[in-house]
């Protein structure tokens, strides 16, 4: 008798990991591109330094893609009922951004040496 690990984890899991990779990628890509814009905006207008918009841009795309990923997985788990799914993943999307990207903090996080 061999061994089939087939036998034992189903292809499902596979099709989840790739479909949470996926979901991090886009939700990276949207909230980057958003927060690229935002802070371009601010480099010309408010004299933020670029250093720190980039580091603003790359925080808010993971925080983007982690929501995302928490989003869709959540999604999921109700996806037989789609009202229920989207107001779940909508909740969960929101929550995740809520406590990654807390306006409570003070905004000079990082301090950029200009050397």
């Amino acid at each position: 008798m061999t061994y089939d690990p087939r036998t034992v984890l189903p292809d499902t899991w596979q099709g989840d990991a790739r479909m949470l990779t996926e979901a991090f990628k886009t939700g990276a890509m949207v909230g980057g591109t958003g927060a690229a814009a935002l802070n371009i905006y601010r480099v010309k207008k408010e004299n933020m330094e670029p250093k720190k918009a980039v580091f603003n841009t790359a925080k808010f795309a993971a925080s983007a893609g982690v929501a995302t990923v928490a989003a869709t997985s959540v999604g999921a788990m109700v996806r037989k009922q789609p009202l229920l799914s989207f107001l779940a993943a909508f909740a969960t999307g929101t929550a995740v951004m809520y406590v990654l990207t807390n306006p409570n903090e003070p905004q000079d996080v990082l301090e950029v040496d200009d050397e």
